[in-house]
């Protein structure tokens, strides 16, 4: 009994190091909930190997951390209007800071929150610009090239225009 107790308390300071304030039983009573989001975050993040893991590199951590403010960010603007109305949300260059690797699958989680809401994604970004090429083959994403006209399959833009891509 004094080792099961024992083993008890070193339990639960590994829980207090892994969860903070978060109690066992609360943890136990939604680990339905928990594990779902765990798994929603790691589909999300697809090129992290284990975003719950300790030992993350620099570019699976940033890309965690954007992929939950942007998941957080999505979801208060889904409930900004009465009722079922939904705003389209507008994202200005949001990951041009980030690191080529990190952007392929925080774009697939804007492909799936534009399920439910309407994104414009405006960007100068050539890695953005060659995956949303690639992704409106599939029709999931629409694409706006100013300079380019639907029937021009040459690909010259106009350098008198804006090179913004809308996708």
């Amino acid at each position: 009994m004094l080792q099961a107790a024992e083993y008890h308390r070193a339990a639960l300071v590994e829980w207090q190091l892994l969860a903070g304030d978060v109690p066992v039983n609360w943890a136990i009573e939604h680990r339905r909930e928990v594990r779902q989001a765990a798994a929603s975050l790691r589909m999300t993040i697809g090129g992290v190997r284990n975003p719950m893991a300790s030992t993350m590199s620099e570019v699976e951590e940033t890309t965690a951390d954007v992929a939950h403010s942007l998941q957080a960010r999505l979801a208060e603007m889904h409930v900004l209007g009465e009722g079922d109305e939904c705003f389209p949300v507008f994202l200005d260059d949001p990951f041009v800071d980030l690191d080529a690797k990190s952007k392929p699958s925080l774009l697939e989680l804007l492909v799936q929150a534009s399920k439910h809401q309407q994104l414009i994604y405006l960007t100068e970004d050539t890695d953005v610009m060659d995956w949303a090429r690639v992704e409106s083959l599939t029709g999931d994403v629409s694409l706006i090239e100013p300079g380019r006209s639907s029937g021009d399959a040459s690909g010259d833009d106009d350098t008198r225009r804006a090179k913004h891509v809308a996708a």
